[in-house]
């Protein structure tokens, strides 16, 4: 790792159109929220679900002062990602305002309605049917685990 490189994290609201947990958002040059130093060449920002997978309601980003096109490109070529959607300035409205949502949203500006909740198919997620057929609260634990003040 390289401890110069800057970078960023926040939460906006939303979801991720036809995403699942393993879905993520690559955004080029969308923000740059680095308020120190000399602006960046470039920037990386990458969206996802996070650690609440399965909620949908929240896109949490990492802004990066790298350009990852060239690393992102050699892991679609080998295979560990598969591109999904690219974006062009010819795509179908729909989907252009998707784009822009997630420009807003990379930028953390005002979304105001633009990426309302998705419903959750959890009948087609998996690993989440499989949690919930062994009796486990996605929520939360169910075998009596908690955390006390005293554990904070």
């Amino acid at each position: 790792t390289n401890d110069e490189v800057k970078w960023h994290t926040h939460v906006t609201k939303g979801f991720i159109e036809g995403g699942d947990r393993l879905t993520i958002l690559v955004l080029h040059n969308a923000a740059n929220p680095f308020e120190w130093g000399y602006p960046p060449p470039a920037t990386t920002s990458i969206g996802c679900y996070g650690f609440h997978w399965y909620d949908h309601t929240d896109i949490h980003w990492m802004t990066l002062a790298l350009d990852l096109r060239a690393s992102m490109q050699e892991l679609a070529s080998n295979g560990t990602l598969l591109p999904v959607q690219a974006w062009t300035p010819d795509m179908a409205p729909r989907l252009r305002r998707f784009h822009k949502a997630y420009w807003l949203a990379a930028r953390m500006a005002p979304l105001r309605s633009m990426l309302n909740r998705a419903p959750v198919d959890e009948a087609s997620d998996e690993y989440l049917v499989a949690l919930l057929d062994a009796g486990l609260d996605t929520k939360g634990a169910s075998d009596g685990f908690e955390v006390g003040v005293r554990d904070l």
